[in-house]
């Protein structure tokens, strides 16, 4: 399969397709939290709860799927290029310190009485976080970059092994 270089790729490309997709759940991601962070103060404490224990809950097997599926799918499938497995290293840095902020969320949303407060400041904390990540796996994970990075029949597989994980979540 050719694969055009530069700006000008095919939105049917499967690189641009997975960029795409990966962007599109990043957004989701920033306003799930934003809808947290940014609730009004006097909107009902369940409210509030429920929209942190989403978004939390959301982040959190969003990351499991990238560490447990794509990350590991890129090393077993790709080129394994020095560059690469730096780039995957660095992100499950990233993932680990994001997922202690997110299980702060959830754990603070689940106690007998969280502060609505608290719950805002901690989504705007990791809504920060997870956009100074979002841009650097986004950069990461390019069509580029990630057509040097695996072959498009590597990709295709962990496609699938991502669609299946996501129906048995659904």
């Amino acid at each position: 399969m050719k694969h055009a270089q530069g700006p000008a790729r095919d939105p049917e490309d499967p690189y641009v397709l997975h960029h795409a997709g990966l962007i599109q759940v990043h957004r989701a991601l920033g306003a799930a939290l934003d809808a947290v962070a940014r609730s009004d103060p006097s909107a009902p404490l369940a409210l509030v709860v429920e929209r942190a224990q989403g978004a939390g809950g959301f982040l959190l097997a969003h990351h499991h799927a990238e560490d447990t599926i794509l990350f590991p799918g890129l090393r077993r499938l790709g080129r394994r290029r020095d560059v690469d497995l730096a780039f995957l290293d660095a992100c499950a840095r990233e993932h680990a310190a994001l997922h202690a902020l997110t299980e702060r969320l959830v754990e603070h949303a689940a106690r007998p009485h969280p502060l609505a407060p608290e719950l805002r400041k901690l989504a705007a904390e990791l809504g920060q976080a997870l956009a100074a990540h979002v841009r650097r796996e986004e950069l990461g994970l390019s069509p580029e970059r990630l057509c040097a990075m695996i072959d498009a029949e590597g990709l295709a597989c962990i496609g699938k092994e991502l669609e299946a994980a996501r129906a048995r979540t659904l």
